[in-house]
């Protein structure tokens, strides 16, 4: 019995660029928010093609903007998310302890994972962040020149700009013909799931949780992005996550970033470490797979929910 029916190569890829910052440059140890904000002031400031904001801040769907950084209202979606869909990137960076510095003329590296129509829109994402990044970044504001842009392939990373130009390129995921009934995975980022409004800890998750709220996730993700939403008999897939073994060695994290749009200090949990998944059903093995560009839980547009498969693939 097939409970869920998916293609065999997924509208999603994954990006790496690399900037080398004109004078020291300083970031807070888990930089990917400090670059959603930079990202989405950029594209505010400079593809937004309203004349002036509504006043409850919404961008028409055919601006660049809304397509881009703020999805609007979709009532294919079920329950709250309508108001919240699923945003069509991902901004990855190390999550680290420590402020992270970077010499003059020095590497900075970062990854952004773009889903569905807005893969077509890298030459104006590459301006974005070019603009961005020659203006200046972070408190210092320093200035930082454009050295490469990859995309991420099955043989590693591919350098793809050609006198600043992006030819074509590889722009899919392919699926496995096959997926493991046992997988281990690690968790990179903060993982975020709230279950009866609360912010689960290490010792309230299980595999159920994890494996449920891949499903919503994705599921939402494939709804409003890709070209057909995902087809599969859910509430038996939903079933079948109680099934699920598991072994795990987590622990709580916590960190704080400054909003410049509420003026304060926000502090987020999350959970980080191993987790190992018994008696996967096929699908579910899938889904684990596809979460590992596309994230699991809350705030996965700076990051959060990311994890790599480790054993099992």
């Amino acid at each position: 019995m097939n409970l869920l029916t998916l293609p065999s190569q997924l509208p999603i890829a994954r990006y790496r660029f690399t900037f080398q910052p004109d004078t020291e440059l300083v970031l807070p140890p888990y930089a990917a928010s400090t670059l959603r904000g930079i990202f989405g002031h950029a594209l505010l400031n400079t593809v937004c093609t309203c004349w002036e904001p509504s006043q409850d801040g919404v961008h028409p769907a055919d601006c660049p903007y809304s397509h881009i950084f703020a999805t609007p209202y979709n009532d294919k979606l079920p329950g709250s998310r309508k108001h919240h869909p699923p945003q069509p990137y991902v901004i990855e960076t190390p999550f680290k302890q420590q402020l992270q510095i970077y010499p003059a003329g020095s590497d900075y590296q970062f990854q952004i994972v773009l889903i569905g129509g807005a893969r077509h829109m890298l030459p104006l994402i590459k301006a974005v962040f070019e603009y961005a990044f020659k203006k200046g970044i972070a408190r210092q504001n320093v200035r930082c020149s454009l050295k490469n842009l990859e995309v991420e392939t099955p043989d590693g990373w591919q350098g793809i700009l050609e006198h600043g130009i992006i030819p074509l390129h590889p722009n899919t995921i392919s699926l496995p013909q096959h997926f493991p009934s046992d997988v281990s995975i690690q968790l990179l980022t903060p993982l975020t799931i709230r279950h009866d409004k609360k912010v689960m800890k290490a010792g309230q998750l299980t595999e159920s949780m994890f494996l449920r709220q891949a499903i919503r996730d994705i599921s939402a993700i494939a709804t409003t992005h890709w070209e057909h939403p995902l087809e599969g008999r859910f509430q038996e897939l939903i079933r079948a996550t109680e099934l699920v073994r598991g072994r795990k060695s987590l622990s709580d994290t916590k960190w704080k970033r400054h909003s410049n749009r509420q003026q304060r200090d926000m502090t987020y949990q999350g959970v980080m470490g191993e987790w190992t998944f018994y008696d996967l059903p096929k699908e579910l093995s899938a889904l684990l797979y596809i979460g590992q560009w596309l994230h699991i839980g809350k705030e996965t547009t700076f990051g959060h929910g990311g994890y790599r498969i480790t054993a099992g693939l």
